[in-house]
């Protein structure tokens, strides 16, 4: 059992961002992240996702291009893959049809029948990563359908109903910028990864020199959930372990939700927690975005990235980090002329010049420096 731990820890340090976030969404079994890149790395962005799907876990992957004019039925239609491609990684049981859907936050399973107009013999199967670009930019209608697959696992075309699998993961990769999702879709998202021009794309540069240079360099970055000290030249001359099948299987995934679950927090890491959720729910310069959804999520990554580091307890530097990563594309500046302080005699040209130039980075780490942290 020590070695096996040992050897998903190593792991864990070889992997880059953009795979540390998908892992975490797995291991958590939240289903929806969003990953922020700016326009011009859009497209590898989206080409490195699909190499982490199929490299790194063995699962299927598919692509959605998404515009102000992507109808339902292409929506559908895009997130199909052939079943007979379905990699050996993946338990078959994850993509039959089920008589049950789980209800979020409960233990329980709502039983319910299957329409019978409906055929389950179906010519393809919902991929178990689907990426999905500028999802911000299409209709309401296609991101209800979108929050009704990540839901409800399952997604209705014109004659047939399609279950997710059990290992569903949603991306969305989007430009970074004002335009967000609908309410609802945006508050389903679990977490948000901003990938920086200077980030390196590990699987699209496999093929050339420098590679552990790269992930030394992302690992180290302020987006990372992982952080390593600098490595050693001779630690640097050193590549991926070889491997056969997925880097990291389904057995990886399954021994972290097992750890996960035995993770403590503390009373005083609780208070931290609460006092964090107010300070931002108070905060002048946000005007809403701190919901019940996102408060159950911060508790459920600060419990998470325990094991990722190899605790068995969740440590105030782990809620810090988890609130970088749930609330920069939930939280919403507030308007100068609906900030509070105008009830109470302050001028809304000097509340301009107050919130001019803050960023909702800004406000998250005012609150992480105010919020006195448990010894």
């Amino acid at each position: 059992m020590e070695n096996g731990t040992q050897d998903i820890t190593e792991k864990i340090q070889e992997l880059s961002d953009l795979e540390l976030a998908c892992f975490l969404c797995f291991v958590a079994e939240q289903h929806c992240c969003i990953v922020e890149a700016d326009v011009h790395d859009l497209e590898a962005v989206v080409e490195e996702l699909s190499l982490i799907c199929r490299e790194t876990f063995g699962l299927t992957a598919a692509i959605l291009r998404c515009g102000p004019s992507t109808t339902l039925d292409e929506f559908t239609q895009s997130i199909l893959v052939d079943d007979t491609l379905r990699p050996p990684n993946v338990d078959s049981d994850a993509v039959e049809p089920k008589d049950y859907l789980s209800v979020p936050g409960s233990g329980a399973a709502r039983h319910f029948k299957s329409p019978r107009p409906y055929s389950q013999e179906l010519g393809g199967k919902i991929a178990n990563i689907v990426i999905a670009t500028s999802l911000n930019e299409s209709s309401e209608q296609v991101q209800i359908q979108a929050l009704e697959l990540i839901r409800g696992r399952r997604i209705f075309s014109r004659k047939e109903v399609h279950k997710a699998p059990d290992n569903l993961l949603f991306i969305a990769v989007q430009v970074h910028g004002p335009k967000r999702l609908t309410l609802h879709l945006n508050d389903h998202i679990f977490i948000s990864h901003l990938h920086q021009s200077t980030d390196p794309l590990v699987h699209i540069g496999r093929a050339g020199e420098g590679d552990d240079d790269d992930i030394a360099s992302d690992a180290g970055s302020l987006s990372s959930v992982i952080h390593t000290p600098p490595i050693t030249p001779i630690e640097a001359s050193r590549s991926r372990t070889p491997h056969e099948g997925p880097f990291i299987s389904n057995d990886d995934i399954q021994a972290l939700v097992t750890r996960a679950a035995g993770v403590s927090m503390s009373p005083d890491v609780r208070a931290y927690i609460h006092d964090l959720v107010i300070f931002l729910r108070t905060h002048r310069a946000i005007a809403g975005g701190v919901s019940s959804i996102a408060t159950r999520q911060l508790n459920l990554l600060s419990r998470v990235l325990a094991p990722f580091h190899g605790l068995t307890f969740t440590t105030p530097s782990l809620v810090a980090l988890a609130v970088r990563k749930i609330y920069p594309h939930r939280l919403v500046l507030v308007a100068p002329e609906r900030e509070r302080s105008l009830q109470w005699g302050s001028t809304l040209q000097a509340v301009k010049e107050l919130l001019k130039g803050v960023a909702i980075d800004d406000v998250i780490e005012e609150v992480l420096s105010n919020v006195d942290t448990p010894l």
